[in-house]
C-alpha cells in the first residue's frame, strides 16, 4: 500500500485552501444581483395609444338615470371594489384604497382635465367623471368600458363624485386649516397631501403631480 509523503499531503491541502479563499474573495467584490422588482399593476404604460372614442361621451347617449342616487351609491360602493369589472383581477380599489392614493387635482370638481387621457388618448379637453372612470376602466384595469347608458357607469360615477371626492376635499381642507384660496373658493389649492404615501398607480407621488 503506497504511504503518501506527510508534505505532499500538507502541499495540497494548502493549495486547496489558497483555491477556496481565493473563490471567496472573489465572489465578496461581485455586486449581488437583487431580485427584480415587480411591475406596478395600476402604472399606465407609455406609448400604447387607445382611441378616444372609448373614453369619450357621446352627445346622443345621456347618462343612466333610473333610480335613486342613494341606491346608485352603495351599488357604486360594491361595483369600487369588484375585480370582475377588470382584466386583470384588480379594482378600483387596488389603486385607490385610500385618499393619498388620489391626486391633488382630483379635489378639483369635474370635468377638469386628466393628463393620463391627453397622453393616452390625444384628449386634451377637461374630461367628466365618467369619461374618467372608464379610462380607468380600460387602461390600468385592463378590461373593457362601461356601456355609457348603463346601471353599473352611473353607480361608480356617483360613488366617485358623492363619496370619495368629498372624502378628498375634506381630508385635505382640514390638513390645510380650511384656509381659501386665493380666489374665495373653499378647495385645497394644490395643498400637500394629508396622507402622503406614494402612489402605486403613478410614477410619482401624488401629492408633487397633477393631471
Amino acid at each position: 500500500m503506497e504511504t503518501r509523503n506527510p508534505l505532499t499531503l500538507m502541499a495540497a491541502g494548502l493549495s486547496l485552501l489558497l483555491m477556496v479563499s481565493a473563490h471567496a474573495a472573489e465572489m465578496a467584490h461581485q455586486p449581488m444581483k437583487s431580485a427584480p422588482k415587480p411591475a406596478n399593476p395600476c402604472a399606465v404604460q407609455e406609448g400604447v395609444p387607445i382611441d378616444p372614442r372609448q373614453i369619450t361621451r357621446p352627445a346622443d347617449i345621456p347618462p343612466f338615470s333610473g333610480v335613486e342616487r342613494s341606491v346608485l351609491l352603495e351599488e357604486g360602493r360594491m361595483l369600487f371594489e369588484d375585480s370582475s369589472l377588470s382584466g386583470n383581477g384588480m379594482s378600483c380599489y387596488s389603486c385607490h384604497k385610500t385618499d393619498a392614493l388620489f391626486k391633488p387635482s382630483f379635489a378639483t370638481p369635474y370635468p377638469h382635465p386628466f393628463e393620463m387621457a391627453r397622453r393616452r388618448a390625444g384628449v386634451e379637453r377637461a374630461m367628466f367623471a365618467d369619461e374618467v372612470v372608464q379610462f380607468c376602466l380600460l387602461v390600468p384595469m385592463k378590461g373593457e368600458p362601461l356601456p355609457w347608458d348603463s346601471r353599473e357607469l352611473a353607480a361608480l360615477t356617483a360613488y366617485v363624485v358623492d363619496v370619495r371626492q368629498r372624502e378628498f376635499i375634506a381630508a385635505v381642507r382640514d390638513f390645510s386649516g380650511g384656509m381659501d384660496c386665493p380666489t374665495g373658493e373653499k378647495r385645497p389649492c394644490g395643498t400637500v397631501n394629508p396622507c402622503g404615501m406614494i402612489n402605486p398607480c403613478g410614477m410619482k407621488n401624488p401629492c408633487s403631480m397633477k393631471h
